[in-house]
């Protein structure tokens, strides 16, 4: 079975199970970098609300051995777990006094970005852009936030300026930048507290508290005049992702081009498409307080 015929099946059987009172779709969602996936969502009467879920990754795993109906249990499971009944109001988001702490700063690709960007607000910064978005708080939408249009300054009557100072106040009160080594990170990740027992590793981790769009702390201020007594001097900036930056020390480089090479391996191979940040790899240079790309 191919795709098309995947989606369609799988929105028959989801319509059989959930009967006639659910409304089940499939629609394009462009995510970052340009990236196109098919989201299905189930609506019932009375409903404005209801989580995405990409079909990609259960086709991969149809097409690997899958079948149709576990599948198809956890699409509904998934479903389920997200889900929250009634309705959100929409008209909570034309009072900006209301939402002012919510707003975030995120960074993308600048190039992969380039139609999005005609329609946000945003802030060049080397080949990245700064973009902005509304953290939703509310624990029934768990992770869920809603990018910033050029027609909500309108709506709100504040400038793009005002939003990023907004924005930046806001990240270091509440999403301040971390660095890490990264035997640490990797302790934590697998669930090692004692650091010791990973060798030392000549990398550091900058992300921020809750470790999501991270590499925003690129555009702190400060941030890389803080790193670098931690570092010993000058670094290179490698960009993991859209969610964290790695910090390397010069002494630690042999071939420069390699590293670039490394990082676009990285990114073809272990990073989600529209999670890469970057190709380019970076150099901050803390005699000259500054950043460039290498």
């Amino acid at each position: 079975m191919d795709y098309e015929g995947f989606k369609a099946e799988v929105t028959t059987r989801i319509v059989d199970r959930e009967g006639p009172g659910a409304c089940v779709r499939v629609h394009r969602v462009r995510k970052n970098n340009g990236v196109m996936l098919d989201g299905l969502t189930i609506m019932r009467e009375g409903e404005n609300v209801s989580p995405t879920i990409y079909l990609e990754p259960f086709y991969d795993r149809y097409r690997r051995g899958a079948d149709l109906d576990s599948l198809t249990d956890e699409i509904l499971a998934l479903y389920r777990s997200r889900s929250c009944a009634g309705k959100i109001d929409i008209g909570q988001f034309e009072d900006y006094g209301k939402l002012a702490s919510g707003i975030r700063l995120r960074l993308v690709n600048y190039e992969m970005n380039r139609d999005m960007l005609k329609d946000v607000p945003h802030r060049r910064f080397l080949d990245l852009a700064g973009i902005l978005y509304y953290d939703v708080r509310d624990p029934l939408f768990s992770n869920a936030s809603v990018l910033i249009q050029n027609s909500f300054t309108e709506m709100w009557g504040v400038s793009p300026d005002e939003l990023f100072e907004t924005a930046e106040r806001n990240m270091l009160l509440f999403e301040p930048a971390e660095i890490w080594p990264m035997g640490r990170m990797l302790s934590e990740l697998r669930g090692m507290p004692d650091e010791n027992t990973l060798p030392e590793f000549p990398l550091y981790v900058l992300t921020n508290k809750s470790r999501m769009f991270g590499a925003a702390c690129m555009m702190y201020p400060g941030v890389f005049r803080q790193a670098a007594p931690v570092i010993k001097g000058d670094f290179f900036v490698l960009p993991s992702s859209i969610h964290e930056v790695l910090l390397l020390s010069p002494e630690n480089v042999f071939d420069g081009e390699g590293l670039r090479r490394l990082v676009r391996e990285i990114n073809e191979d272990q990073v989600e498409p529209y999670e890469v940040l970057s190709n380019n790899v970076y150099y901050y240079d803390s005699e000259k307080g500054e950043i460039r790309i290498a």
